[in-house]
Order: structure tokens, then sequence, then C-alpha cells
């Protein structure tokens, strides 16, 4: 049985205001990879960036808002400051 926040049931699972989905970062010295979950809870998309402030736009520019979480290290300072910037909701944790 999967488990869903009380947010998330309040309202009826799906995030306010993240049309984007949930993002989830494994940031790297050189690339970081990204996975995308919709609203649905299914994998939306994959990718594997480059760990910089061109690669950090390029890819989540333009975007629909997604909350977006990533472990706390070396590069979470600067990436989560560029994601806010760009408009996404962003969690960073230990």
């Amino acid at each position: 049985m999967r488990k869903r926040s009380t947010e998330a049931r309040r309202s009826g699972g799906r995030q306010e205001g993240l049309e984007g989905g949930i993002a989830g970062v494994d940031l790297g010295d050189r690339t970081s990879d990204v996975c995308v979950i919709g609203e649905d809870g299914e994998l939306q998309e994959e990718a594997r960036i480059p760990t910089t402030r061109a690669g950090m736009e390029r890819w989540f520019g333009g975007r629909r808002r997604m909350r977006v979480a990533m472990e706390v290290g070396t590069h979470s300072p600067w990436v989560s400051r560029q994601l806010k910037e760009l408009g996404h909701e962003v969690l960073v944790a230990n």
C-alpha cells in the first residue's frame, strides 16, 4: 500500500501549484541525475544533466513549477538557490 501525505489526501492527490510534478535530483560533481514523478505517482522523465549553472538553467528553466528534492552536499546550496530563483519549490534533505 502506497502512503500519501495528509496534504496530498486533502487535495485529492494533487499538489497545489506544482503542475510540473516532483523531481528528485542526485547531485554529482560533473553530472546530476534527475527523475520526475507526475501527479499520478508514475515516472514521467529521467535525465542526466551537467552540474553547472548553465546545465540547471537549460533543464529546469521554463518548466512548470515543480517540487525538487535533493540531498545536502557540496553543490546543494547554489543549486537550491538557483532552482528557487527559477520558481521551483526546493527541499534539501540530510
